[in-house]
């Protein structure tokens, strides 16, 4: 079995079970399918005073909107593809690779996005400049000798 190297990936959820710990720990195990390499990788997800609201933090990244455990492939578990962080720990001498954390896989929207006219106002602002730099590029390129049919690529 591969090590999967450390990272972010954006991971599917394809099974999830209940258990406990051998100290009576209620836990979550998601097993996800990394969407870039096809890996899979286990997420354990605790249910203790200090951890269940991460834990239910993370369960929402991956689509779950509901409060019963039971419901969560009702409640969405599964229909978003959350940033999986992945790092190697060691554990019984051996090397594997371990969910650190689940992120949010949505896209950062830091600001609205234009309107229509604000767009095409902004448009007319750039062309100038715009056609500037591309005659300067050009001109630059013709007293280099370098033309771009020149170019192998």
């Amino acid at each position: 079995m591969r090590l999967i190297p450390e990272g972010k990936y954006k991971g599917q959820v394809e099974d999830w079970y209940f258990a406990k710990s051998s100290k009576g720990t209620p836990y979550i195990a998601v097993r996800f399918r990394l969407l870039n390499t096809g890996d899979f990788v286990w997420w354990y997800g605790y249910f203790s005073p200090a951890t269940i609201e991460r834990t239910v933090e993370s369960l929402r990244y991956c689509g779950w909107t509901g409060c019963e455990i039971d419901r969560m492939a009702e409640d969405g578990m599964g229909s978003k593809q959350p940033i999986l962080v992945i790092e190697h720990e060691e554990y019984e001498g051996q090397v594997r690779a371990r969910v650190r954390w689940i992120n949010s896989g949505d896209p950062v929207v830091s600001a609205p996005r234009l309107k229509d006219d604000e767009l095409r106002a902004f448009s007319r602002e750039l062309r100038d400049s715009i056609r500037a730099i591309d005659e300067s590029k050009r001109q630059a390129g013709q007293a280099s000798g370098v033309q771009d049919d020149d170019i192998p690529f």
